[in-house]
């Protein structure tokens, strides 16, 4: 866990003083939090707000593209997420549009995609959990999300200062740290 200072500084800011005329301040923010650098692995899953919590997390970091996937992961993630939505119930006709597969789906695959072709996809990719109730897809969307090679790593772009030098990610896990190429996201030099 670290501790994260910020601080900020807006121009000026206009308030309504009680009964005054407008009165121009300077503000100054500051914000202190606590965040956790990496996901543990082990992750308990006693209850249902840590089931949910755990899903939801692994979600964002896949659907925002922190972990890579390919394309076939990809669609079996969305088919799960959906399972674990809508239990065996059929999904209604809104599901598939571009803004609702970008809540599926992380960008690199739904840029490549069109909206029929999600569909296809990840319809077919639903079949084989359609028998799941919604906890247990949300188990297996960890349990699987689990064996990816980037689970439970946060990621930190880092600019080159020097021109020789060039950009990288730097990777906070469990494991340790370690230096990320920025697109391929293989390891430069391993936790």
């Amino acid at each position: 866990v670290l501790d994260i200072a910020c601080s900020w500084k807006p121009l000026m800011h206009k308030f309504q003083a009680s009964a005054k005329k407008d009165t121009e301040m300077d503000l100054n923010f500051r914000l202190v939090f606590s965040a956790r650098l990496f996901i543990r692995t082990g992750i308990v899953l006693d209850t249902a707000p840590q089931l949910h919590f755990w899903f939801r997390t692994a979600v964002h970091d896949i659907v925002s593209g922190n972990y890579a996937v390919t394309r076939q992961q990809a669609f079996r993630f969305a088919a799960l997420q959906l399972q674990a939505t809508y239990g065996g119930g059929e999904e209604p006709q809104s599901t598939y549009t571009e803004a609702q597969n970008s809540k599926l789906l992380p960008l690199k695959v739904v840029s490549v995609c069109t909206v029929a072709q999600v569909e296809k996809h990840v319809r077919a990719a639903r079949q084989s959990v359609l028998h799941l109730e919604a906890d247990d897809a949300r188990r297996l969307y960890l349990a699987e999300a689990q064996k990816l090679r980037d689970y439970g790593v946060t990621l930190f772009p880092c600019k080159a200062i020097a021109p020789e030098a060039s950009d990288l990610l730097l990777g906070v896990s469990e494991k340790g740290l370690a230096s990320l190429h920025p697109v391929s996201r293989e390891p430069l030099h391993p936790y």
